[in-house]
């Protein structure tokens, strides 16, 4: 069995292709799209219940104690970053990579 590892030319062709100025400049309603991801981050963090006792983020519901949804990304662009890498949505420590790399894709904010 085969391992595949995110290189660092993969990560650069994902980082050229997922940036959001390259993205509304090719695609205008992409504009909308990142708007939406303020106004989703804006309410969450305004429903969350302070900050998760080990991560210090907005990640927590009011009374729940249930996590929130880190972030969101087009179906074209997940599509894409597949393209690249096939496995990539599939692991979880390139997806939080990935959000920490790009934050204009996270919907969670952090609580200071």
């Amino acid at each position: 069995m085969s391992t595949y590892r995110i290189n660092m030319a993969d990560e650069r062709l994902i980082g050229q292709i997922v940036d959001p100025e390259t993205l509304v400049q090719r695609v205008p309603r992409m504009e909308e799209f990142f708007k939406g991801v303020e106004d989703m981050r804006a309410a969450l963090a305004q429903e969350a219940d302070g900050k998760g006792r080990y991560t210090k983020t907005s990640g927590w519901w009011k009374g729940s104690r249930t996590m929130q949804y880190v972030g969101t990304t087009p179906i074209s662009v997940r599509a894409a970053i597949r393209e690249i890498d096939p496995g990539f949505w599939e692991d979880p420590v390139k997806v939080v990579r990935f959000y920490d790399l790009h934050p204009e894709y996270k919907v969670k904010s952090v609580v200071s």
